[in-house]
């Protein structure tokens, strides 16, 4: 409870110092927009935020010991200047005098707002993108077809009675429909004990099956390592692949 009280009371005052920066720069800024001093905010502010990102880099690199890429996240990540800025806020106007002032002030807000835009567009090429359900579903569909693919050339190369055949292909292309594996298993188990088969075969068939579910399988296992960010959608579909396998496996008579 006392954590949650003091993430609290820090994002109150984070939250805090945004409100006065917004309440300054509107003060500060009007009628100012137009001259000078405009140019000179941003120019300073830009400045800081190099120097800025220059330091975090080389705190990355050289006291934590990251590598290259994660010093370059390191030192874009976060929102850069709110501490600056907290004790910029602390000094007296008359210290400073007017336009001194108002140039630390303006240019730290310059800080601020770079550190919140450039993140947004810079780790958009350097970071991994998180996969969408759309997207894996588009990629999904096209391995899946490959895979019922591969199965389906190994099994028109097997010799198999033409019914055999035809039954083993019939059940290898409602893989590639999209639907439920609960589905996809009736249709399996209906197509196996198929009654006006022989017990040759059946047996036909169940090496047929073997064959092509092995042959999916190494598919999966290669196109698992190719495509990283697909994995957990490769191994769901490499799951329905065993569970169609173990189907198919006929106990031996006693």
């Amino acid at each position: 409870m006392s954590r949650d009280l003091q993430n609290l009371i820090s994002d109150i005052f984070n939250s805090m110092v945004f409100i006065i920066l917004g309440l300054m720069m509107v003060r500060i800024s009007r009628n100012k927009l137009f001259n000078g001093d405009l140019a000179k905010w941003i120019i300073v502010g830009i400045i800081v935020y190099l120097a800025n990102l220059l330091v975090r880099y080389l705190y990355g690199r050289l006291i934590i010991r990251y590598d290259r890429r994660e010093s370059i996240v390191f030192s874009l990540g976060g929102i850069h200047g709110a501490v600056t800025l907290a004790l910029a806020l602390t000094i007296s106007v008359d210290f400073l005098g007017s336009q001194s002032y108002n140039l630390v002030i303006m240019s730290e807000a310059v800080l601020i707002i770079l550190s919140m835009l450039v993140p947004i567009i810079v780790f958009q090429f350097i970071l991994p993108h998180n996969v969408s359900d759309e997207e894996a579903h588009i990629v999904m569909d096209k391995i899946r077809s490959e895979m019922v693919k591969r199965a389906l050339v190994v099994v028109h190369k097997m010799y198999l009675p033409q019914r055999v055949k035809r039954h083993v292909i019939y059940t290898l292309l409602n893989q590639k429909r999209v639907v439920k594996t609960r589905e996809y298993m009736r249709v399996l188990l209906k197509t196996i004990d198929q009654p006006n088969l022989s017990k040759s075969e059946q047996y036909l068939q169940r090496l047929a099956f073997f064959r092509a579910f092995a042959i999916e399988r190494e598919y999966l296992e290669m196109i698992g390592q190719k495509e990283s960010k697909y994995r957990t959608y490769i191994l769901n579909l490499y799951n329905d692949v065993l569970l169609a396998e173990s189907l198919i496996i006929e106990p031996e008579d006693e």
